[in-house]
């Protein structure tokens, strides 16, 4: 509803602008990152033998920023708790696994972005949670979503169903993962049309720091897998900085 409304406005304004109007600033750019494969890595430099990157301080300041969401990010801001939760919990399950009890500091960000110009619709949502833990925690998490996928890849909602799957893994080190969830079913009980939307979400582990990334689409379909790519790596670089 919010962002129907939302899309009126941002039409209506576009509308109303004169021509005298100063051109919009282009969002800040961002490497190249591809298709994500097993291969691929977004920490391209050769570290030394037992060091690597490393996350400092779990603030606001190490999650995304409304920079990163391209032209005039939309509803930047920290996440509720029930979305943290919701975004930390893995496929098919009904609580937070035992790597919550080993929380030791949280960051949160959320906000819908848009790539492919000022005038167009928001291209998708992202939310992000950064996390550091005690003890095995950080690795409890990405073993809990590689159970909870493996043990989960179908699940049946009624009209609607959802397929889990791990579709990329070793892009940001051995404990990274990315994890789609491809709903689909018909628009309404009445109705013969179908709709398809997917999620992606993304889980580096970087030593005792967790990064969770979930994009989703803006409104329906599927947010563009360049995109995503593009996220992911301002995640980790503003993590790491």
């Amino acid at each position: 509803m919010r962002r129907s409304v939302l899309l009126a406005v941002v039409t209506a304004t576009i509308a109303g602008c004169t021509p005298s109007a100063p051109p919009p600033t282009p969002p800040p750019a961002l490497a190249t990152l591809g298709t994500l494969a097993p291969t691929s890595t977004f920490f391209p430099t050769a570290f030394p033998t037992g060091v690597g990157p490393v996350v400092g301080d779990v603030s606001p300041a190490r999650v995304l920023q409304a920079a990163d969401g391209g032209y005039e990010a939309y509803g930047y801001g920290l996440m509720a708790p029930a979305r943290v939760a919701e975004v930390l919990q893995p496929p098919c399950a009904g609580a937070a696994g035992p790597s919550e009890a080993l929380l030791d500091g949280r960051a949160s960000a959320t906000m819908s972005f848009r790539y492919r110009g000022p005038n167009s619709p928001y291209d998708g949502t992202v939310d992000e949670v950064l996390t550091r833990y005690r003890a095995d925690g950080a690795a409890r998490l990405i073993t809990e979503w590689r159970t909870a996928v493996a043990a989960c890849p179908h699940l049946d909602l009624g009209p609607v169903t959802a397929e889990n799957a791990i579709v990329a893994s070793g892009f940001a080190g051995p404990e990274s993962i990315l994890v789609t969830t491809v709903r689909s079913g018909p628009t309404s009980r009445d109705d013969p049309l179908r709709f398809s939307a997917t999620d992606y979400t993304a889980l580096v582990r970087i030593g005792d720091a967790m990064i969770v990334l979930r994009v989703g689409p803006w409104e329906t379909g599927s947010p563009r897998r360049a995109d995503v790519d593009r996220l992911i790596g301002a995640a980790l670089t503003r993590a790491t900085a």
